[in-house]
């Protein structure tokens, strides 16, 4: 075989490779995507329990690790989650946004508890948490206006989540006032089950992200 022969059986050799070598990089590339578009499906679902979630010192843990989450702020839902972080009131509005972002078995609205469907009744339980640390004290009536229900239901929720250790107060029904203590909850060592959940899916999309972001810096 001549020089000339061997140089063009090395170049299809190194061309062969270099397809190869293309086709290994598409096959990890398409992987790569499925990863990341499952590592943000997860990160959604985690975003909207956690928003869904009862208000209380559990879900602000939950709330602030999504809120400092650099993925998080791209997607829909983040106007959402940063007053609910910051524990901004939420208005009709806001709850139509929110709405928006949710799949279909999130946006039922057929009546849960109390006559609210499961996002109402997340938006008066924000409230109501915001509620607690703006007032020492509200009269129920001025409390259901701000809740938006009626008063009876008012009172069942506040004395729910007084019963759960969500909020701290109590209800002086004969005066119609409901009283906040304004101290931070403790998060306590015990974590529901639904909590947990979400926290390990939040920690598995954190880990498949910081993965590929790995994977980009190591390939440049």
């Amino acid at each position: 075989m001549g020089p000339a022969r061997g140089a063009l059986a090395s170049a299809r050799e190194a061309l062969a490779s270099a397809r190869e070598a293309l086709a290994s990089a598409r096959e990890a590339l398409a992987s790569a995507r499925v990863v990341l578009a499952s590592a943000r499906e997860v990160l959604a679902s985690a975003l909207a329990c956690t928003l869904l979630a009862d208000a209380g010192p559990q879900r602000s843990r939950l709330l602030a690790k999504l809120y400092k989450d650099d993925h998080v702020a791209s997607m829909e839902a983040y106007g959402i989650l940063e007053k609910v972080f910051l524990d901004r009131l939420l208005v009709a509005e806001d709850v139509e946004a929110f709405s928006r972002t949710l799949g279909g078995h999130h946006r039922s609205g057929t009546p849960q508890k109390w006559g609210l469907s499961v996002i109402e009744l997340a938006i008066v339980q924000h409230n109501l948490l915001g509620c607690s640390k703006l007032y020492s004290s509200v009269t129920i009536a001025s409390l259901a206006e701000l809740l938006n229900v009626d008063e009876a239901t008012a009172v069942r929720i506040v004395a729910k989540m007084i019963l759960d250790g969500r909020v701290r107060g109590s209800i002086d029904q004969i005066l119609g006032i409901v009283s906040f203590d304004m101290d931070e909850m403790d998060d306590g060592e015990e974590r529901g089950s639904g909590a947990c959940q979400v926290e390990e899916a939040l920690s598995l999309a954190q880990g498949a992200f910081s993965m590929l972001e790995g994977g980009k810096q190591t390939g440049r």
